[in-house]
């Protein structure tokens, strides 16, 4: 049984610029599927709030794992399918930003009204393309969203406060899209779907510093291959899961004494080392000074 219209709880604005901002919200046990027919050509942006889905074209077997904190541009024909697979026993909430074509030319400058290539495109059956740009929301898109949610104002101020910050959180998203399409952004031997699924690794790997999954595992849980996972991860962030790691867990223990929270040895077990030579030297490789001379600097021993 697939979520209707009615299942969902929708907050909707319409701008004067050319913008419509929705937030939906999945009511509680509602059908965790959704069929969505796209009833003109469509470009906005989207960014999950809460719980996660699996979107795609309809016979697509290709599907983008979305979560809470990701987010991404779409652009739409009429006529196409769209098939969400929402994630059962936790809340949905998204939202969305569409854009009219005509502010894609008089606000943001881009040529014959028409949206800016997306990385990752999808052919549709009944004909017409599906892109889709994908990447975690970051903070000061966040922020801005968080005013455009809850805005500290009321009056007759607010419409043009909320514009205001729509075109802020488009104009930053559409500069990350143009970083991506000039070689900065999205590797193009990944597709968008194992994008996702590197972004859920490294969000696991930032939640269990001190004890993260075994490699192995990392892998088989997210659909890769050993080697696959290691190098998708490192085209797309930069280095390979154990660099990750170990850099994360260098990062809280200097936090930790730079604090003064811990001692050496605390700070050591804490992340995860049971080593504390080894986990001196490799604090020494990576910040040039041992881990008691950070705690010296910033912190009076008594």
């Amino acid at each position: 049984m697939n979520a209707s219209a009615a299942d969902f709880a929708t907050r909707k604005h319409v701008l004067t610029k050319g913008f419509t901002v929705e937030q939906f919200v999945l009511k509680p046990d509602s059908p965790r599927r959704a069929h969505v027919e796209v009833d003109r050509d469509r470009f906005g942006f989207f960014f999950c709030l809460a719980g996660g889905c699996r979107v795609g074209l309809k016979g697509d077997r290709e599907k983008i794992q979305i979560r809470a904190g990701g987010c991404g541009a779409y652009a739409e024909q009429k006529g196409m399918d769209n098939v969400a697979e929402y994630d059962a026993g936790e809340p949905y909430s998204v939202l969305s930003i569409d854009v009219a074509p005509s502010a894609l030319a008089d606000i943001f400058g881009l040529d014959d009204e028409s949206p800016p290539q997306l990385p990752r495109t999808h052919g549709h059956p009944r004909g017409g393309m599906f892109t889709i740009h994908f990447a975690r929301t970051r903070r000061s898109i966040a922020n801005a969203l968080s005013d455009i949610i809850n805005p500290p104002m009321e009056g007759r101020f607010l419409p043009i406060f909320a514009e205001c910050k729509v075109i802020e959180v488009i104009s930053l998203m559409l500069n990350d899209i143009h970083a991506g399409n000039q070689g900065c952004g999205r590797p193009s031997s990944l597709t968008t779907a194992e994008v996702a699924r590197l972004y859920n690794v490294r969000d696991l790997l930032n939640a269990s510093t001190s004890d993260p999954p075994p490699l192995i595992q990392l892998a088989h849980d997210h659909g890769f291959t050993h080697n696959k996972l290691n190098k998708g991860f490192r085209e797309l962030f930069g280095s390979t899961v154990y660099e990750y790691v170990r850099a994360i867990r260098l990062e809280k223990a200097r936090e930790m004494l730079l604090s003064g929270d811990r001692n050496v040895t605390e700070a050591c077990y804490g992340v995860g080392y049971s080593n504390i030579s080894h986990f001196a030297k490799i604090y020494r490789q990576q910040y040039g000074e041992s881990p008691s001379r950070s705690r010296k600097r910033y912190f009076i021993v008594d």
